[in-house]
Parts: C-alpha cells; structure tokens; sequence
C-alpha cells in the first residue's frame, strides 16, 4: 500500500549530467521532465490511481472502460489486477459486472468482454472515456444512439476483439488495449490528456507514513451471487479480494486482486423489465471508505460532471485516497457493509 517510486539521482549522476549539458552547449531548452536545481524528476502522476509516472507520455491517449463479466463461468479474469480503477456494479438476477479503467496501464490481454448497461453510461461520461462492450441491453443503446458517447462495440466493431481458446462462448471475448486504441484513432475519438482526465485527491507521502493501522481486518459485501470480501494482508499492506469465498485471482497477472481503497457506494435500483435488468442513478449517495484498516463513513457524488468526489460524512471535508488501486462497490442499501476489526467486533 505504502509503496512509493522514490526516483533521485545521486550528486555524482547529476554532476555527470551537468558536465554532459554543457559540453552539448548548453544553449538550449531545459529538460521538462526535470525541477531545475532539484536533481529530481518532476511528479508526474496518474489521476485515477495515484501512481507516480516518468512522464506524460506513461498514459495512453484514450480512457478505455470496458465491461468484464463476473457471472457464471467468467473466472479468473484477466487484467482487473491491472485496471487503474475497478468497479463492481449489479445487472440482473444477482449478477454483477465490471467496468475497468485503463489509462496508464495497457494491458495485451482484458476480459471477458460483456455487454454494457445504460447506467454504465453515468459513469463513462463523467471520465470522458470509451466504453468498450459487447451488445448491450435496450436501454443502454437507447443512450448509444441518442446521446453523444464515446463506444466501442463488438456487435458493429469486431476489430480490437478476439476469441480465446480453453473458454466456450461468450466467456471468451478478449480485447487489448493496442487494438482499443487503433480503433479509438480510426474512429476520430479525442485524446484525453493528463491535466483532462479527472483525478481523485490522494495522499501524499508524508501524509501517509503518517497513517496508523486502524484496526478493521476484514470487509464483507452480500452480494447475492457472489459475495465480496476483502482481508488485510499485513505483509504487503494492502486488502486481499475473495470473490465467494475463495481468493479472487487475476488470470494474467497470476495473483490475487488487491486494493489499496475499497469504496462502497450504497445506490438504489428497481427491476425495469421481465428479463430482471435494473434501473439506477450512478450520481450521489451516501458510502463508506475502506483505508488502512480504517473505515470511514462518507457521502459522494458525481454532480459535477467530472467522476467521483468523495467526502467525510462527519465533517463534509473531502477524502484523500492512498496511491494505489482503488475498487468502488456499488450495492444496493438494504446489502449494507460488514467490517470487522482485528481485536474483535463487528460494525
């Protein structure tokens, strides 16, 4: 969880560097990805998981969000371990789906691709990002064909996707983020730059080393098909995913999923039509934070066009989340979060 690229240059290596500039002239313009005097590298980070970058160029031109199965015979998946930001949200009958960001990280290999869902669009928008699906329910292409979203879909799109072998259809669709981003250049979508994505607030260094250990060792979601938990692992500092009760495992990266912020946000649905899909507003509510062992009652929204704010419930101050991958859990709040803290108790 503390985990923090510290890049420095020793004063011998910046020494060399200096004599190197100078013996080229020394004319010229200065190297932007250096703070003049310092010797270190300017603090280049990824808005969405707070990880600290070389430079603008470590993200991709695009914010690709792409559904990823999780009902039956969807596991393990491949590169929710990657995702810079990962977010459960119900479908129909119990089932749950995922819509992974991928914008620093560029994985080769991402799915099982599934089908997307109109409040998915909420979300998307207020990213500026390409949803990548495929099919959908009538809803969600009702916001497809009516509203002015950025959407790649396998239906009318086949390009970037491939079936796997040793999965049977449709448990077997795969895309990369290369092939997303060559069929997001041909079909005109606009770069999304640093400065454009919108970034979550996040601790600093200092502000973590600060932090002590607060006690909640456990979290457990009911979700109706597949029950959430998440476990602190003491020796990496960070909480370990089970997916019904087993350890949630990343196929590609061959490891467990972890999160350094769980952040669950309690959001009210209704059953719109006989195939049990839902109906929700993705836009404000009340949550919690998982941190650290601490577990911290907030309120959030997304009134303001520009992704999730997060704030204290108590004070209204805004949240601070640790660098690092953050999973947001939508569920309903009659399935309120359970945690349990490491000298007993259960809240």
């Amino acid at each position: 969880m503390k985990q923090w690229l510290k890049l420095c240059l020793t004063g011998v290596t910046a020494a060399l560097l200096l004599m190197s500039f100078a013996a080229c002239g020394g004319g010229g313009e200065e190297d932007a990805s250096y703070v003049p005097d310092s010797g270190e590298k300017a603090s280049v980070t990824c808005p969405l998981d707070g990880e600290r970058l070389d430079s603008p160029a470590s993200v991709g031109d695009y914010v690709f969000i792409v559904s990823i199965e999780n009902g039956p015979d969807s596991e393990p998946q491949t590169a929710i371990g990657e995702a810079d930001l990962l977010i459960e949200v119900p479908v129909e009958a119990g089932i749950t789906r995922f819509m992974a960001f991928f914008y620093h990280h560029m994985p080769d290999s991402i799915g099982p691709v599934r089908s997307a869902r109109h409040y998915f669009y909420d979300v998307v928008n207020g990213y500026d990002a390409i949803m990548v699906h495929c099919g959908g329910s009538e809803q969600a292409y009702n916001v497809i064909e009516n509203t002015p979203v950025k959407d790649i879909d396998e239906i009318s799109l086949s390009g970037p996707f491939r079936r796997v072998g040793g999965r049977k259809a449709p448990h077997n669709l795969y895309t990369s983020y290369k092939d997303l981003r060559a069929a997001a250049d041909k079909r005109g979508y606009g770069a999304v730059s640093l400065d454009d994505c919108p970034a979550f607030s996040f601790l600093t260094e200092a502000e973590a080393d600060e932090l002590t250990f607060g006690g909640v060792s456990e979290l457990s979601l009911p979700y109706r098909y597949k029950p959430v938990r998440y476990e602190w692992d003491e020796s990496a500092e960070t909480y370990q995913r089970y997916s019904d009760g087993h350890l949630h495992m990343d196929e590609g990266l061959d490891e467990a999923v972890t999160a350094d912020n769980v952040v669950v946000l309690y959001v009210s649905s209704s059953v719109i039509d006989s195939e049990g899909r839902l109906d929700m507003d993705i836009d404000a509510g009340e949550g919690l934070l998982l941190q650290y062992g601490r577990a911290i009652p907030i309120t959030w929204d997304q009134q303001n066009g520009r992704g999730f704010s997060f704030y204290d419930a108590e004070d209204g101050s805004a949240v601070k989340l640790l660098p690092g991958r953050t999973i947001i859990q939508v569920i309903s709040p009659d399935r309120k979060a359970e945690y349990t803290l490491s000298g007993g108790g259960e809240d």
